[in-house]
């Protein structure tokens, strides 16, 4: 086997390495919440003083928060909320108060997806 041969595999190995890290862990993008926490406390029906700063979101959700160029960085503030950022907030609230861990949700938010079985 020569060298370029050799040098085409490694890289190639190295793609397939990439690729199988990013299926197994998708890219998010931090969103500040600072100016949309009081309204999706309300919404929500959460005390706001335990509403998480910022929570890692998918670049989908970002765009729909912050503006589309956000799903192509690593943060963003959001400007307005929307359902899928309520569910996630909510969600992520219950997961953090064990006083309420295994609550239903909040009225008028949907339950959030289960998350996928190993």
């Amino acid at each position: 086997m020569n060298t370029q041969t050799l040098a085409r595999a490694a890289v190639s190995l190295a793609a397939l390495a990439c690729t199988a890290a990013l299926a197994q862990n998708p890219p998010t993008v931090s969103v500040d919440l600072t100016k949309v926490s009081g309204a999706v406390a309300q919404r929500i029906q959460m005390d706001e003083s335990n509403m998480p700063m910022s929570l890692q979101v998918p670049p989908e959700v970002a765009a729909e928060v912050c503006g589309p160029q956000a799903a192509r960085s690593a943060a963003c503030v959001a400007r307005e909320s929307s359902p899928a950022l309520d569910r996630m907030i909510a969600t992520r609230m219950r997961e953090d108060d064990t006083r309420t861990m295994g609550a239903p949700p909040a009225p008028g938010v949907p339950p959030a997806p289960a998350a996928p079985k190993k």
